[in-house]
């Protein structure tokens, strides 16, 4: 009974969850020392370094948050005791809206020591950062060390390093790094003894060089293990970087490093290892090994001899267990001030919309277990719980099932237009479950009544887990329209669709629609669209897409009439080409407005992609396309917009927008002057309410909003 209890009440924590996590940290915890650039306020510190100082030299947990600025000094933390420190953000669950930067510019020709030039020094156990940029601003010509590291039981969450050469030194102690940023040229992630796991995170490459350098000098139980992360250029990368560029080398002849899952968007040297030099290879002992490395900047790869290819088996060996042990031992200890747990609560599986802490509404996250169980701390009580991300496996109560080549008696439908036909041609709501399979039909929609469908998926968060997959190859050239071509065409108000993968296979050649959308109060979540030209064609009504894969080339967003909002989505380019096409002839409520999406070069993207991207051109004179805090890996045009053709620009009477465009794809842009960027104050004008209407929370299902 009381098991039962906690089951139900975890389900309330995890919806809270959804709500709270992600939240922002814009003032300090209870009891924390407060840093704030020029304060003038007593009992406020002006450098972070003055406040390291002012604590008790003791084994006493504390906590340090810093208000936003630049904080130009070195900080070398000390203490034995716990400490945490948190930069002030909008974002906790990303580095992407931090605002407190800690730098410095000394080079070890100058300090003496790769330690003593590093602008973060940290010789104790027991700490953590949040949400911090720590930047070593000296530049080429020496190694110069953003973060010096030498502690045990250390956690860097949604922090961003930044050096050239040897940025991070992840030197000694269990240490992990995630979903952070970090940015270098040669040898930026190094060491001698660390224990160190890295996952979620971005690693941007500013010169040709190597991301790793491992010391590791004798066959100990040290290594560098990266999961997850994306390597990509960085903003202002050196011109003659792609191809020159190498996972690592190594520093010692024992070196051991293991990328997994690794989408690799900066193009590699094809040997994708490298030795230390040419007269001292420091190879006979290394492990360097791969395993699931994909993405643009591996192919072609023929790896150097002395690295492995991890088969999968193989690679369940290599975790963030492997990396720093039992990471979970320290969860018994002093719960309430959270000050023994290193590990944040930030999802080390990526169990999205988790935040490692939240100050508002009494729910404090501590922990996650590799298990993706959660403890949480409500109002007081301790609650056992599980995990945000949860599956859907079975049909809901009522709902008409599809099963690929299920027989007539088994009282499902082997396809999904077949499950269709048997709906009622009325007013009343109805829901289908596709169960995993590759559905090979062009998929019309018409039916009256609101419709949900729902695909099988072991994470409904996600579209990455999704096993239902709707595909046709019918080109608009043959099929008479660009609506007629679609693999999935939605004519009717009212539709929901979750976890299904949508697919036009025709390829190059022409306008080949993966879903056509006509319908008003349609949500599509979760759910991947993948076509080349004309992939999504958001026509007409109210439409929302929330974290979906979106992939093609050419005005593969586009449409006349429709009214559409964009969160959350990852948004694939894999040709030169325009992501949107606004077809708005006249100046009326319709609109594409696109919040917190990510664009990122296609895993197959075409060789010369980089560079010839844009946001989107005009298809109609008046269209109308806003994107707001967007994350962009793959390299726009420096234009970000474009004209529609040369002679026929269609631009006196566009909106094309932006704000707070970030990320190594939007490097030194001039856009043209028919487009602009927005200020914090107008850009709170165009939300879900502006694209949608304000009633939006009557039919979105807003637990998939960012």
């Amino acid at each position: 009974m009381m098991l039962t209890y906690f089951l139900a009440l975890c389900s309330v924590v995890a919806a809270l969850s959804a709500k709270v996590l992600g939240a922002q940290r814009t003032s300090p915890p209870a009891g924390a020392i407060v840093v704030r650039a020029g304060t003038t306020t007593t009992g406020e510190f002006g450098t972070v370094s003055q406040a390291v100082n002012s604590l008790p030299n003791d084994n006493t947990a504390r906590s340090i948050f810093i208000f936003p600025g630049t904080y130009t000094e070195q900080v070398n933390i000390t203490r034995p005791g716990p400490l945490t420190i948190f930069g002030s953000t909008t974002d906790t669950t990303s580095y992407l809206h931090n605002t407190v930067t800690i730098q410095f510019g000394l080079s070890l020709t100058t300090a003496g020591s790769d330690d003593t030039s590093g602008t973060l020094r940290i010789h104790k156990n027991d700490f953590k950062l949040y949400n911090v940029n720590v930047k070593n601003t000296f530049g080429q010509g020496s190694q110069a060390i953003a973060i010096s590291q030498y502690g045990t039981r250390v956690g860097l969450y949604g922090c961003g390093f930044f050096g050239f050469q040897d940025t991070v030194l992840a030197e000694q102690g269990v240490q992990v790094y995630l979903k952070g940023y970090i940015e270098g040229a040669t040898d930026f992630i190094f060491g001698q003894r660390g224990e160190a796991y890295f996952e979620g995170n971005t690693i941007a490459v500013t010169a040709p060089g190597y991301i790793t350098a491992s010391g590791r000098s004798s066959n100990d139980n040290t290594s560098y293990v990266f999961n997850e992360n994306t390597v990509v250029l960085g903003s202002n990368a050196a011109s003659n970087t792609a191809g020159r560029v190498f996972l690592g080398r190594p520093w010692s002849d024992y070196a051991k490093v293991i990328f997994k899952n690794t989408v690799v968007n900066v193009a590699l040297n094809k040997t994708v290892w490298s030795v230390w030099g040419s007269t001292d290879p420091n190879t006979d002992h290394v492990f360097f090994a791969d395993f699931n490395t994909t993405g643009p900047g591996i192919a072609g790869a023929t790896r150097a001899p002395f690295s492995t290819q991890l088969n999968a088996a193989q690679a369940v060996a290599y975790n963030i267990s492997s990396a720093v042990g039992n990471f979970l031992e320290h969860l018994h200890t002093n719960l309430r001030g959270c000050t023994s747990l290193w590990i944040g609560v930030k999802s080390l599986l990526n169990v999205s919309r988790f935040n490692k802490r939240c100050w508002s509404s009494g729910v404090r996250p501590i922990a996650m277990f590799k298990s993706s169980l959660v403890i949480l701390l409500l109002q007081g009580a301790l609650i056992l719980g599980v995990a945000a991300a949860q599956p859907r496996t079975s049909p809901p109560a009522g709902a008409l099932s599809v099963r690929a080549g299920a027989p007539p008696s088994s009282g499902m439908f082997e396809s999904i237009n077949a499950a269709l036909s048997k709906l009622p041609n009325d007013n009343t709501a109805q829901t289908l479950f596709i169960y995993p399979g590759v559905y090979n039909e062009q998929v019309d929609i018409t039916r009256p009544g609101p419709l949900t469908i729902y695909g099988y998926t072991t994470d409904t968060s996600t579209f990455t887990a999704n096993q239902v997959v709707i595909q046709a190859g019918v080109p608009a050239s043959t099929a008479g329209s660009d609506d007629a071509s679609g693999t999935l065409r939605i004519h009717k108000d009212n539709f929901s669709m979750y976890n299904v993968n949508v697919t036009n296979t025709f390829g190059v050649g022409s306008q080949a629609i993966a879903i056509s959308q006509y319908g008003s109060q349609v949500g599509l979540y979760a759910c991947a669209f993948i076509g080349y030209q004309d992939t999504l064609y958001a026509n007409q009504g109210t439409q929302v897409f929330l974290k979906n894969y979106i992939e093609g080339a050419v005005d593969f967003i586009f449409g006349r009439h429709g009214l559409a909002y964009f969160g959350g989505n990852t948004i694939a380019t894999k040709a030169p080409g325009c992501i949107t096409a606004s077809g708005r002839e006249e100046n009326d409520t319709g609109s594409y407005v696109f919040n917190q999406n990510t664009i990122i070069l296609a895993p197959d993207a075409t060789q010369g992609t980089a560079g010839k991207v844009f946001l989107g051109r005009p298809w109609g004179d008046f269209a109308k396309v806003i994107f707001k805090n967007t994350f962009i890996s793959a390299p726009l045009n420096q234009t970000i917009w474009s004209i529609w053709n040369p002679g026929d620009e269609r631009t006196d009477d566009v909106f094309f927008a932006e704000y707070n465009s970030t990320g190594p794809g939007i490097a030194h842009p001039v856009r043209p002057s028919f487009s602009t960027v927005l200020t914090a104050a107008q850009a709170q004008a165009y939300s879900i309410s502006s694209a949608v209407g304000s009633n939006f929370a009557s039919w979105v299902d807003q637990s998939y909003l960012v």
